[in-house]
C-alpha cells in the first residue's frame, strides 16, 4: 500500500487542471442554415425581455439560403425557435452586424452591413422587424458597433471599411441621422469596438485595422461631443503582423475598459491595459494561445465579477476561454470542442444569455460547406460562483486518505459543531455531483459512486469557500 501511495503521489505531479475549473459548456449545438454564415449576435428583437440571435448569410451557390438574415428568437421555456428569415439585397454579401436602439424609441433594432451600405430592420411595436432600410455608407463595409457616441443619450452607428481612409459615423438625431467622417488608416477586415477608455464617462471607439497595418487607434470622446484624431497603441514586438480580431472590456477588476486582440499567425493574444493614473492604455502584454486566433468577445462566463477573455480556434476544432488565476493574470486557457470552420469573422462570434439561465452563452457563426455549416452554440453550463470571499488556502481544508479508494474524511480548521457548512464535490469540468451540509468540523463522506478520477471538493461557509483537490483509485 505504502508502494502504491508512491506511485500515486508521482503521478499527482503530473495532472493539470485548474484548482478548481469553474467554466465548462454543454456539447456544441448546430442550427443548420446552408450558405455561407458571416456574421453573428445577439439581443432582444421582438421586447419580450429574453435575448434572441441574429446570423447573416453570404453567397455560396445556395438560392434559398444565400444573402439572408436568420432570426432566432427565444422561447420562454429557454428553447430557440424556427428562425424568421429576411433578406437583403444580392451583392457581395454581410460582413457586419450590431444589435441597438437607434431611432430612440426603447426597441433593439438590427443593423448590418453589406456591400456599400448598411441596412437597418427597425423592431416594431409588435415584436417584429419592418422590412430593410439602406443607407449608403462607403466601399465594402466589414464592421459596425453602436454606441452613444456623442454624449447626447442616443444609440450611434459607426461603420468601417475595407481598404477605405475613413470610419463614418452615423449619429442618430431626432429626424434620423447625420453623418461625419473620420480618417483612418486604410486597411481590411478591420474591427470597431465602443467603450469608455480613459474612465472619463464618455465612449470613446477602438480601430483595429486588420490587413497589413499592426496597432490598434483609439478615437478619444471630447466634451464638444466628437471624436479626436486617432491614437496610435502598437501591439508586441511579439506579434509583428496585423492582428486579426479585439474586444473591450474590464481585464484586471479596477472598473476600467482594457483591450485585447487576437494575433492570427503567432498564436498570441495581446491585451492593453488602462493606466489607472493617466487613463492611456498601457504597453500591451502578450500571452499565448491555442493555434489560429481569430474572432475574440470579452465577458463574464461564472459570474464572480470577473471577465474572461473568449475566441475561436476556427481552423482548429476549437474555442478557448481565458479565465483569470489567482493573481488576476490569463496565463492559461480551456478549450471547448467545436465543429471545423474555415474562419470566424471578427463579427462571427457574440455572446449573451439565450437560454434565460443567467448565464453568458456562446454562438458562432460557421461556415465549412456540410451539415456543420450554420449557427453554433455552446451552452454555458459552468458553476456560478458569488463573489463572496473565495479562500484558496487549502490548510483549512485536509482531506484523508487523499487518494482515497471509497471514502474520505474531512476536516476543516478551526471550525466548531455549531457552525453549518456545506460540502460540493465536483467533477474536474465544474458539474456539481454532491452537496452535503454539516454542523460537524469533521466528517466521512462515502464516495463510492464516483468513478476513479480527479475532483475538487469545495466547503462553503461563513460566506467563504476553500477549495481541494480529491483523487480517487
Amino acid at each position: 500500500m505504502l508502494r502504491l501511495k508512491a506511485v500515486w503521489t508521482i503521478l499527482l505531479s503530473f495532472i493539470s487542471i485548474p484548482l478548481f475549473s469553474q467554466i465548462s459548456f454543454l456539447p456544441y449545438q448546430v442550427y443548420y442554415t446552408g450558405s455561407n454564415p458571416q456574421v453573428v449576435a445577439i439581443g432582444d428583437l421582438n421586447n419580450d425581455g429574453l435575448n434572441d440571435i441574429a446570423l447573416g448569410t453570404g453567397f455560396y451557390f445556395d438560392s434559398i439560403n444565400d444573402f439572408k438574415v436568420f432570426i432566432y428568437y427565444q422561447n420562454n421555456l429557454g428553447n430557440l425557435t424556427s428562425p424568421v428569415v429576411y433578406s437583403y439585397p444580392n451583392g457581395g454579401g454581410i460582413k457586419a452586424i450590431s444589435i441597438g436602439d437607434v431611432n430612440n424609441d426603447s426597441l433593439m433594432d438590427l443593423i448590418i452591413g453589406y456591400d456599400d451600405s448598411i441596412g437597418i430592420f427597425y423592431q416594431n411595436l409588435s415584436g417584429a422587424l419592418d422590412s430593410l432600410v439602406s443607407y449608403y455608407s462607403g466601399n465594402d463595409v466589414d464592421c459596425i458597433r453602436t454606441g452613444d457616441l456623442n454624449n447626447d443619450s442616443r444609440t450611434d452607428i459607426a461603420v468601417s471599411h475595407w481598404n477605405s481612409p475613413y470610419i463614418k459615423i452615423f449619429y442618430q438625431d431626432t429626424i434620423g441621422f447625420h453623418t461625419y467622417n473620420y480618417t483612418s488608416p486604410q486597411a481590411g477586415r478591420d474591427e470597431i469596438e465602443i467603450g469608455d477608455l480613459n474612465n472619463d464617462g464618455l465612449n470613446d471607439l477602438v480601430f483595429m485595422p486588420g490587413q497589413l497595418i499592426t496597432g490598434i487607434r483609439v478615437y478619444y470622446q471630447n466634451l464638444a461631443g466628437t471624436l479626436n484624431g486617432y491614437v496610435i497603441y502598437n501591439q508586441p514586438s511579439s506579434m509583428p503582423i496585423s492582428m486579426y480580431g479585439i474586444a473591450v472590456g474590464d481585464l484586471n477588476n479596477d472598473g476600467r475598459n482594457d483591450v485585447v486582440g487576437t494575433g492570427l499567425g503567432y498564436n498570441k493574444i495581446a491585451i492593453w491595459f488602462q493606466d489607472t493614473i493617466t487613463g492611456l492604455l498601457q504597453t500591451p502584454i502578450d500571452t499565448v494561445t491555442y493555434m489560429n486566433p481569430e474572432a475574440v468577445e470579452i465577458g463574464d462566463l461564472n459570474n464572480d465579477g470577473k471577465n474572461e477573455i473568449i475566441l475561436i480556434n476556427a481552423g482548429w476544432l476549437n474555442a478557448s476561454v481565458y479565465e483569470q488565476d489567482s493573481s488576476g493574470t490569463y496565463g492559461e486557457y480551456q478549450m471547448f470542442p467545436i465543429p471545423f470552420s474555415s474562419h470566424c469573422l471578427p463579427q462571427g462570434l457574440s455572446i449573451g444569455d439565450i437560454n434565460n439561465d443567467g448565464k453568458k452563452d456562446i454562438a458562432i457563426a460557421s461556415f465549412d460547406g456540410s451539415t456543420a455549416t450554420g449557427l453554433i452554440l455552446l451552452k454555458n453550463n459552468s458553476y456560478i460562483q458569488s463573489v463572496e470571499n473565495v479562500v484558496l488556502n487549502r490548510d483549512e481544508l485536509n482531506a484523508f486518505p487523499n487518494p482515497f479508494l471509497s471514502s474520505v474524511v474531512i476536516n476543516l480548521s478551526g471550525n466548531t459543531t455549531d457552525r453549518e457548512v456545506t460540502l460540493k464535490i465536483y467533477d474536474s469540468k465544474g458539474m456539481l455531483l454532491i452537496s452535503e451540509t454539516t454542523r460537524n468540523s469533521s466528517i466521512q463522506l462515502n464516495l463510492e459512486t464516483l468513478v476513479s478520477g480527479v475532483y475538487v471538493i469545495a466547503a462553503e461557509y461563513d460566506s467563504k469557500r476553500v477549495f481541494r483537490k480529491l483523487v480517487k483509485f
